[in-house]
């Protein structure tokens, strides 16, 4: 209940005297208002004490204001961007009041963030506890002194679209078709931007292969509080380029073998079949994948019972050519046209 106070009097002015006491107390200790003082033992002196009389009590008034108890024991955890404000708190508040007052802590403490968005060290305040006992009047409850935590960035996956199949054509870039969207927390505003591709990891054909997608960004109030989540998973098909022969053209593989194939044949009119006997052969200049090096250059005469029939394949990996009744006919699938699918 100890008071501080500070002694004044009415004396003339150029006087000299000192003033002192010995005591000065509340009447309780209590936090209150405008409380009384109670002052004893009230001395004056000075070398003109002689002309004064004084009274040795006095009382007067002052305020006790609540005391602040800072808690302690907690610790708040980071957090991943909610769109909340909420901190989640670890440990047991408590609080140390003075003396042998009674005074205890009740209710759920809860913590929350001064906002909701991204960053590092942000202060958290506690809230939901109250003071109990019988002293609890005279103390207000502080808040813990340097509980701060993160907020991360939120993943922000971005959904909607897909990868067509292509056919070769010696790129490794993706068609990508769909629409692309995000799905903000609550009512964040945050926007997809940027011109979105799509990648093979080779330009080769396959099926299933996957593709990576990239050229998103994301915009909007909200927008830092995400990292933008491109699309995983996507797949499609590289499909081989169709060869395209043209009539009279032979295709690729035989145009690269380094035998020729010579025909010198005549028909006909209004038969298919050969009339005038010819011969077929190949040239015997170079060596090609059907003929041995020790072998003599493959013939036959065009008449229809003259040949054997057989097949033979023309380059490495090359189309069969099939020796049939006296004629050179190509796989179904590399004939030019009809007009040349029938035997010669």
């Amino acid at each position: 209940t100890t008071a501080a106070v500070t002694l004044g009097d009415n004396r003339v002015v150029g006087d000299v005297l000192a003033l002192s006491n010995t005591s000065a107390n509340f009447t309780d200790k209590n936090a209150a208002v405008g409380k009384t003082v109670n002052v004893g033992g009230i001395n004056v002196s000075g070398i003109d004490i002689g002309n004064y009389t004084f009274n040795t009590t006095a009382s007067t008034t002052a305020d006790i204001t609540a005391r602040a108890l800072t808690l302690t024991g907690l610790t708040a955890r980071n957090k991943v961007y909610d769109a909340s404000t909420l901190a989640v708190l670890d440990g047991t508040a408590a609080v140390t009041a003075l003396g042998s007052d009674a005074v205890n802590l009740t209710g759920t403490a809860g913590g929350a963030f001064a906002n909701k968005n991204v960053g590092t060290g942000k202060a958290v305040t506690v809230g939901g506890l109250t003071l109990s006992g019988a002293d609890a009047g005279n103390y207000i409850i502080a808040q813990p002194t340097g509980l701060t935590a993160n907020i991360t960035p939120a993943s922000l996956m971005v959904s909607g679209i897909s990868a067509n199949n292509k056919v070769y054509d010696g790129t490794a870039n993706a068609i990508l078709v769909g629409s692309a969207t995000v799905a903000p927390l609550g009512n964040d505003r945050v926007s997809l931007g940027g011109s979105g591709t799509g990648f093979f990891f080779d330009h080769y054909v396959g099926t299933g292969k996957a593709v990576r997608v990239d050229g998103f960004v994301l915009s909007g109030d909200d927008a830092g509080n995400y990292n933008v989540v491109l699309p995983t998973g996507l797949t499609a098909d590289i499909n081989a380029l169709p060869s395209v022969i043209a009539s009279g053209t032979p295709p690729e593989p035989v145009r690269n073998v380094t035998s020729q194939l010579t025909a010198n044949l005549t028909s006909s009119s209004g038969n298919n079949q050969p009339g005038t006997p010819g011969q077929s052969s190949f040239s015997n200049n170079s060596q090609g994948s059907g003929q041995d090096a020790d072998e003599k250059p493959f013939s036959f005469q065009t008449g229809k019972d003259s040949v054997q029939n057989t097949t033979m394949e023309i380059g490495e990996n090359g189309p069969t050519v099939n020796i049939q009744d006296g004629g050179v006919r190509l796989p179904d699938n590399q004939q030019p046209n009809q007009k040349d699918s029938e035997e010669i």
